[in-house]
């Protein structure tokens, strides 16, 4: 864009934006006056959901698959259940700051929703039926099959929206602990840092510190934020999707039936040594070796060799914004996207176009300006939030969910730590659209969106990379598996 372009750019948004800002005036006065009826005439409603927090339930709160995120911890030895529940309780459900508040105090509340706005609401809270033993011990697959088929499980009506399931594992010692959020509880980030209040002792690393925010932005570069966000939109239109899913699910469609669509599939720990000793060779941060390793292992699985192979693809991924998070759950991400090099086939020219496209993502406010266009519709009144989405129709593109877990996980409830893993249900979003009875409040769509599911995620020194998307995308038998193959054999050859 030249500067003249710029310009008119910036000085058009920014003209108009007094104009957005008066139609989205009334809406936020209604949201300020249902807050002071709350008071008023429910004092059961303990507060109105953060914007951020409210937009995980602007449809079905206790169906929708969209609301759910299961962070699974992998133990070695036998069950003592009694155990596992103590040190929940005493540790994360007792758990209180210096000035002796609850530090999770939203483990003890459900939503509601009054007069079209999300609040919070003490719940029933019932330790022994929050933390239960599965019956049957399962193989490797059966594990996986049941985790996903745990992202589609309805909430209870008037429980607390979290639970934890303990499965074993057939022929070994090793079990998992599965902890299921509803995602207006708290980001990965967040369930992350809870997962650490659960070693016995506590360590001076589970004491919770406001994460370091993002680098702050100068005037100049927040006055520039509609031209970045054009910007930014205008090379994401010109990326080229993977694969057109138009593909539609019966009305009749069960949640297992849902759950079974979905392909899943998670590496072993890859040390981060590896990682940084790329990182220092070719001169760039460990996040884009790990974005350009999986732009090559999606490439080689998804695009036949000798078949025409997009220039460039979409690629989302979650980033911190500019200001602090003030409480350890919640949600607290934003958003940003940059073109990726897909078809670069030179894995050492790639790995350096995608330093460069990182590095403009994130000094570009795109982000931010992100963050405030959703904090805003979410103040919205839950039924026009729900329609918003509804209607909305994304492009298709990679998502990329970068969680970074505790550096150290030792003594885990007592036990050796194995493994850790995070899966969100709004990955759903990226494998298919439900249209279903049990999901009925997403209504209708023209089609079903496509895309990708990529998961970072570091614990204790290692890297776990995953894959998840419906078996429309990833068609091929194994094809999960042969993407996470293929990042491996990325890291391989950049380490050459």
């Amino acid at each position: 864009m030249s500067n003249i372009t710029t310009f008119l750019t910036v000085a058009a948004i920014w003209l108009f934006l007094p104009l957005i800002i008066l139609a989205w005036l009334p809406f936020y006065l209604a949201r300020c006056g249902v807050k002071i009826l709350a008071m008023l005439l429910r004092r059961d409603l303990i507060s109105m959901l953060a914007p951020i927090d409210g937009i995980f339930s602007h449809d079905e709160i206790h169906t929708c698959p969209l609301n759910a995120i299961i962070g699974s911890v992998e133990l070695e030895g036998d069950v003592d259940l009694d155990l596992i529940r103590e040190t929940m309780r005493t540790n994360v459900l007792e758990a209180r700051t210096e000035s002796n508040k609850l530090l999770y105090p939203e483990l003890g509340w459900t939503i509601e929703h009054w007069l079209g706005f999300p609040f919070w609401k003490e719940a029933s809270l019932f330790l022994h039926d929050r933390i239960w033993l599965h019956p049957s011990n399962m193989r490797d697959h059966e594990v996986a099959n049941f985790q996903t088929q745990l992202t589609f499980k309805p909430f209870k009506i008037n429980q607390p929206l979290w639970e934890v399931v303990i499965v074993r594992k057939a022929s070994s010692s090793i079990f998992e602990l599965m902890f299921r959020f509803h995602h207006s509880v708290s980001d990965g980030a967040g369930i992350l840092h809870m997962l650490g209040k659960m070693r016995i002792p506590q360590g001076p690393d589970a004491v919770w510190e406001k994460p370091r925010k993002s680098e702050h932005l100068s005037l100049l570069r927040y006055l520039s934020m509609p031209y970045d966000y054009v910007k930014t939109r205008r090379e994401v239109s010109r990326t080229v999707g993977l694969v057109r899913n138009e593909m539609r699910f019966d009305d009749e469609l069960s949640c297992s039936e849902a759950a079974a669509r979905l392909r899943f599939h998670s590496s072993g720990s890859i040390p981060f040594s590896v990682i940084r000793k790329i990182g220092e060779k070719y001169n760039v941060g460990g996040v884009a070796v790990m974005h350009s390793a999986m732009l090559g292992a999606v490439r080689m699985s998804c695009f036949a060799k000798g078949g025409p192979i997009p220039a460039t693809v979409a690629v989302e991924t979650a980033i911190l914004p500019p200001w602090e998070r003030e409480r350890p759950l919640g949600n607290h991400v934003t958003h940003g996207m940059y073109a990726a090099p897909l078809g670069e086939l030179d894995s050492r020219k790639r790995i350096l176009r995608t330093q460069q496209a990182l590095t403009e993502m994130k000094r570009s406010t795109y982000s931010v300006t992100v963050a405030l266009i959703v904090q805003a519709l979410a103040s919205l009144p839950r039924p026009i939030v729900a329609q918003i989405y509804r209607n909305d129709s994304k492009e298709q593109k990679i998502f990329v969910g970068n969680l970074p877990g505790p550096e150290y996980l030792s003594n885990f409830c007592g036990y050796v730590a194995k493994n850790v893993t995070v899966r969100a249900g709004f990955y759903a979003r990226y494998s298919g659209r439900l249209k279903t009875k049990v999901f009925k409040t997403l209504g209708k769509v023209r089609y079903f969106l496509l895309g990708l599911g990529v998961g970072l995620i570091s614990f204790g020194g290692n890297l776990r990379f995953g894959v998840i998307a419906n078996d429309h995308v990833l068609s091929k038998p194994g094809q999960a598996e042969e993407i996470t193959r293929l990042f491996l054999a990325e890291l391989g050859n950049l380490v050459e």
